[in-house]
């Protein structure tokens, strides 16, 4: 799931990349509380 640079990038991207990796592990959250809690609690009717 991780992205990574190429070696010769500089701190600007790498700053970046590690800013995806960020954005993938709290999408990934979000989806996982969606599925897992959110939406069985809407389909019960709670």
């Amino acid at each position: 799931n991780n992205v990574t640079p190429p070696p010769e990038a500089c701190t600007t991207w790498k700053a970046m990349y590690n800013g995806i990796n960020e954005l993938i592990d709290d999408l990934m959250d979000h989806i996982s509380l969606e599925n897992n809690v959110l939406f069985p609690r809407a389909l019960a009717g709670e």
